[in-house]
């Protein structure tokens, strides 16, 4: 009923659309309006109004925008406002992407439920999560029926024990309801996923936390997802050719794309292919894997199958196969699949050291500071041949295929001899489909890759510390034509907004990038609305000329001594934004004792959550916090809590990394210089994000 239902939403009134009137929208925004007299906090910002005004104007003429946001205008609301007015009067739906699902948690739970008081039309909203996000009740009650069956190892058992007691306090039934993210081999006997759905035959359907999460999206006119979800459901359908059903989400005609500058990034991940010796490890001993103490029995979902069928059946017929069989071939094929990939490492040794012996190494095999070694697979001098890696990637394709003969036979058996309970039967079947599925995506993945085209870039990594393991991806160079071909095209509107879209006043390098020369003459624009703040006035820009090169060996003592002398001047209130964990580990451990006598706080990524590391920073009033990467962009600190960002390092890339040489290659062979067309870019719109950070209000 919900997809019927779903489905008039959006195709009722094709082509008698009301428009909305864009002088209520812009007095919506302007003092004595409906946000100014009901919103305390409220500030009356011409920025703001503009940007509400320009997308309600979008939505009417069906257009692709990007609109520059500058930090501080109060974007989210510039979007929300025209999107809840429009899906309301239509009876639509507007899909709203953000770059976390923290940010769209901030939406849900801040943003929304305030436009919900104050706006005089009554509105529905939701989040959707990634299916994998959401508990599976049906396995969950199986976990707790068998414990022994998916874990004889203490931890993991530890973890079990957590993960059950917290499912049965209630709530959303997320990994966000627990406290602490569990392993993904332990979330994995939890986990809600397609292939192993009973959907509307499961008993706990209507009870059911992920179908539940998708019937209140059904009934919403806002839909907020992350980045990730979205463009795994534009790769599904781009897959099948089904652009106005729905799918992983709800059918939509309207997209508002916030954090835009990243999507390049995740499109480029979803609409590519990849796969990892872990990950197939992890995905064979979800389904068995052998005991880890003497007396101990084989682990996993097919044991547990086996163990219910022989309760409720005794003597069946598929037991016979899944004994003697299935469980054992499973079992065996994880030796296999480590023996193969040992094969990848020991043909890539073999290799490298006839090269070197050989050849002059160009640069692109250093290890990172993770541990992770990358190589590009292609016929180029620097490049890993595709037959060094290729015959053991067979071998994994051939594994994969004999499994599934296996699976097969135990599916078709148990739909010629089906057994009571209903619930246990359909969950055996389940189980073989989703065997079956997995199997079979593994082995296309192989061969997709194996075959990647022109515009697509082929690598591998090795984890050479740690956890060791092998991963194979590719991702197509450029996504501005699938973009234009997926998404520009399918769509009424799309709204692509962000603090940094432009550089200098340009909209050359992301219009490139994301494809926005390829809209259709007349339906694109690119505006930018200047952010309320007075930076002359707020904000001192400093630059030091006495500073050794980054390169140089001095430059971590400069860097320790300015930082530790700025907290102390400060009192702490300071960020200091790095782009190399390894040099954040070094600034720390120099920096920690000195600030600690002076009194000030030290705060480190790694060493506590993202969220712990911000809620400390702005409740102590007096710390440093060392961060990367997530610190640079989506951190909100308005007030006296932080008064000083320290960006360690101007934020260039790893030109060596596979992809980015693919990039630069393109350029190359287009003609254009990939240091100033690529390189310079990437970094500006990173250092604008990283400067965001430190003036957050009018008052700061």
């Amino acid at each position: 009923r919900c997809r019927s239902q779903s489905t008039v939403l959006l195709h009722r009134i094709d082509g008698t659309l009301s428009p909305l009137d864009v002088d209520e929208i812009a007095t919506i925004f302007s003092a004595g309006g409906v946000l100014d007299s009901r919103l305390p906090e409220f500030e009356d910002r011409a920025g703001q109004r503009d940007l509400a005004v320009a997308i309600a104007e979008s939505f009417n003429d069906r257009k692709v925008v990007a609109y520059e946001g500058g930090t501080g205008i109060g974007k989210s609301f510039a979007y929300l406002v025209p999107s809840i007015l429009w899906s309301v009067r239509n009876r639509g739906r507007v899909v709203v992407t953000t770059q976390t699902i923290a940010l769209g948690e901030q939406l849900i739970e801040k943003d929304l439920p305030t436009l919900s008081r104050v706006l005089p039309e009554e509105f529905t909203f939701s989040l959707i999560k990634g299916r994998s996000n959401y508990a599976c009740r049906r396995k969950t009650r199986e976990v707790k029926r068998e414990p022994s069956l998916f874990t004889d190892d203490d931890e993991p058992g530890a973890w079990i024990d957590e993960i059950l007691e917290h499912m049965e306090k209630g709530g959303e039934g997320s990994l966000s309801d627990l406290p602490r993210v569990p392993p993904s081999e332990v979330w994995s006997h939890f986990e809600s996923t397609t292939d192993q759905s009973l959907k509307a035959r499961c008993p706990h359907y209507r009870e059911c936390f992920y179908y539940e999460a998708r019937r209140r999206a059904f009934r919403s006119h806002i839909v907020v997802i992350n980045h990730h979800l979205f463009f795994a459901d534009l790769a599904l359908r781009r897959e099948s050719g089904n652009f106005a059903s729905d799918l992983v989400v709800p059918g939509y005609q309207r997209l508002v794309l916030d954090e835009a500058h990243r999507i390049e990034e995740v499109a480029a991940q979803h609409l590519g292919v990849s796969f990892s010796e872990r990950g197939m490890a992890q995905s064979l001993a979800r389904f068995a894997a052998p005991a880890k103490r003497r007396a101990g029995r084989p682990r996993g979902r097919l044991p547990y199958l086996l163990q219910t069928i022989r309760q409720q059946q005794g003597l069946h017929p598929v037991s016979e196969v899944l004994e003697n069989d299935l469980i054992p071939s499973v079992m065996s094929s994880q030796a296999s699949v480590r023996d193969l990939f040992m094969e990848v490492r020991s043909r890539v040794n073999a290799f490298r050291e006839q090269r070197d012996e050989f050849r002059e190494r160009r640069g692109g095999r250093d290890e990172d500071e993770s541990g992770m070694v990358s190589h590009r697979l292609g016929d180029r001098s620097d490049d890993v041949p595709f037959e060094v890696v290729e015959p053991p990637l067979r071998d994994l394709c051939v594994l994969f295929r004999q499994l599934l003969e296996s699976v097969r036979r135990v599916n078709d058996r148990l739909l010629d001899h089906p057994f009571r309970p209903e619930e246990r039967y359909q969950g055996a079947i389940g189980e073989c489909r989703a065997a079956r599925r997995r199997l079979e995506a593994y082995a296309e993945s192989i061969e997709r890759f194996l075959g990647s085209g022109a515009n697509a870039v082929p690598w591998f990594e090795i984890q050479k510390t740690g956890r060791r393991n092998v991963t194979f991806r590719a991702a197509p160079v450029r996504v501005s034509e699938l973009l234009a071909d997926s998404l520009y095209s399918r769509l009424d509107t799309v709204v692509m907004t962000s603090a940094t879209l432009s550089i200098g006043g340009s909209w050359d390098f992301l219009g490139g990038r994301l494809g926005w020369e390829h809209v259709e003459t007349g339906r694109f624009e690119g505006r930018e609305f200047e952010s309320p703040f007075d930076y002359p006035r707020q904000a001192v820009l400093g630059l030091p000329t006495d500073a050794p090169n980054p390169d140089s060996s001095r430059y971590l003592d400069y860097l320790s001594a300015m930082v530790t002398e700025a907290a102390e001047i400060l009192g702490g209130r300071t960020f200091v934004l790095f782009t190399s964990h390894r040099m954040l580990r070094e600034v720390a451990r120099r920096a920690r004792g000195r600030l600690r006598e002076a009194g000030v706080s030290v705060l480190v990524q790694g060493e506590k959550p993202r969220s712990e590391l911000l809620r400390r920073f702005r409740q102590g009033g007096g710390a440093v916090l060392f961060g990367n990467q997530t610190f640079w962009e989506g951190v909100d600190v308005p007030g006296d809590a932080l008064s000083c960002v320290i960006i360690a390092r101007l934020p260039f890339r790893v030109p060596t990394h596979p992809l980015e040489r693919g990039r630069a290659e393109d350029l190359e062979s287009r003609g254009e210089n990939p240091f100033m067309k690529l390189t310079v870019p990437q970094a500006a719109l990173a250092l604008k994000q990283g400067f965001g950070r430190l003036i957050r209000t009018q008052e700061d």
